[in-house]
């Protein structure tokens, strides 16, 4: 049986900013704008709304040609077996 949504007044909201400084994409968030944009509230288990173990936070910028989205993962065990680009991820 499929969960009902989550209710909408327990969504948390979260605001993309306008930065005018330079990102690289390279997997650090150490440039000015990263520093400056806040973090989204931590995120929750999708089934019972609780805390997960371990944080996860995100931030989304944006300028004139693109948007960034930054994660900061709080995981202690991270494997890959998916390397490449265009890897099939959905599997």
């Amino acid at each position: 049986m499929p969960f009902p949504p989550w209710p909408a007044d327990q969504v948390a909201r979260y605001t993309a900013y306008r930065t005018t400084e330079p990102i690289t994409i390279d997997g650090q968030l150490d440039e000015a704008g990263w520093l400056a944009a806040p973090r989204s509230p931590r995120f929750r288990d999708l089934i019972n709304g609780n805390e997960t173990i371990h944080s996860t936070q995100a931030a989304v910028l944006w300028d004139d040609h693109n948007l960034y989205v930054g994660f900061w993962v709080e995981e202690p065990f991270v494997e890959a077996t998916l390397k490449n680009r265009d890897d099939p991820i959905y599997k």
